[in-house]
């Protein structure tokens, strides 16, 4: 087995290209995912700022939310705040919504729901054989049992 032994003035000249293989990745990486900057403006469509107060439908507790209040208070069920229920604009109830940069992010794909038939057979390799570590031997009053004893 050799050791290889490096000098001073090698060990400095390998810091420093280390050091600056390292400033290199983080200047370049910063400056890639820097998003780039446009001098135009975004034009005004009319509509409000999705940053706007939505309107609140009821209030609710979160233990009992079949139970509906006008004015927001305490739950007279659990002594807890009531939660206020939002109007969404253009929102359908009962779906699945992802933000759609995370769709991106993610991956996701979307495919059609088929109904097929579940198969919860599984084939797998083993070997099976008593566990003579776990066996107990239960002894028995006479009469009980005219089986074997152990």
């Amino acid at each position: 087995m050799s050791f290889i032994f490096l000098q001073p003035r090698m060990l400095g000249v390998l810091a420093l290209g280390i050091g600056l293989g390292a400033l290199i990745s983080v200047c370049l990486n910063s400056y890639l995912s820097a998003p780039a900057a446009t001098s135009q403006s975004i034009p005004d469509t009319g509509q409000k700022a999705p940053d706007a107060e939505p309107k609140v439908l009821y209030w609710y507790d979160p233990m009992v939310p079949a139970q509906r209040f006008d004015q927001p208070g305490k739950s007279p069920f659990m002594d807890m705040e009531l939660v206020p229920k939002y109007a969404e604009s253009g929102a359908i109830t009962n779906t699945l919504q992802v933000d759609p940069a995370q769709v991106q992010n993610l991956g996701i794909r979307k495919a059609k729901v088929m109904r097929m038939p579940l198969r919860p057979q599984f084939d797998l390799p083993g070997t099976l054989r008593f566990a003579y570590t776990l066996a107990i031997c239960l002894a028995l009053p006479l009469g009980d049992s005219p089986g074997e004893r152990c």
